[in-house]
């Protein structure tokens, strides 16, 4: 009888053993777990604040390309190309100085952004102007003297020649409307 009571006390001894081993090992894992779930909500902090700064960023930025689309239909170069559109005459050599003058207060480094990345012509840059102001083909065909489908291909092709891809018209004025 004694041999079964020693047996028994040795098998407790060794489950309580067991037990406790596996106590400490859960107990590790456990641990680790709030370390990574401490360096998670340190990583997901960060990514808020990326994100909230990010959009504060955009927002400012929305904010500041609405001011300055604001400026460019305020601006007397729109107003004088609207009244061009309107009686179906181009705008004259002096008109257009004088226009790319006021335009490039507003428009600051567009110019040259469009210039120094890109070999462009002047007739190039006054449609990047004119769709930047937000003119339709037919209004822009009228102040350069084009046809309005002259003018769709010539979009289109400056969307490849800014971007060495190909793209359609629309693709050229969301690329220019973004700079």
């Amino acid at each position: 009888m004694q041999n079964k009571e020693t047996d028994f006390i040795v098998q407790s001894g060794d489950k309580m053993i067991e037990a406790s081993d596996e106590i400490r090992h859960l107990m590790q894992k456990l641990h680790e777990s709030a370390c990574i779930r401490e360096e998670l909500e340190a990583e997901v902090a960060q990514h808020k604040s990326r994100l909230q700064a990010s959009m504060e960023a955009s927002s400012s930025e929305a904010v500041m390309r609405n001011v300055r689309d604001s400026r460019l239909v305020g601006s007397e170069a729109f107003a004088l190309a609207k009244s061009r559109v309107a009686v179906s005459k181009p705008l004259s050599q002096a008109e257009w100085l004088q226009a790319e003058e006021e335009l490039g207060c507003i428009l600051v480094g567009f110019k040259e952004a469009l210039y120094s990345a890109h070999n462009i012509s002047e007739h190039e840059y006054r449609i990047c102007l004119l769709v930047k102001m937000g003119f339709s083909n037919k209004e822009i065909g009228i102040l350069i003297c084009r046809a309005a489908n002259a003018v769709s291909l010539a979009r289109k092709r400056l969307y490849k020649k800014l971007t060495g891809r190909d793209g359609t018209a629309s693709d050229f004025d969301d690329l220019i409307k973004s700079l």
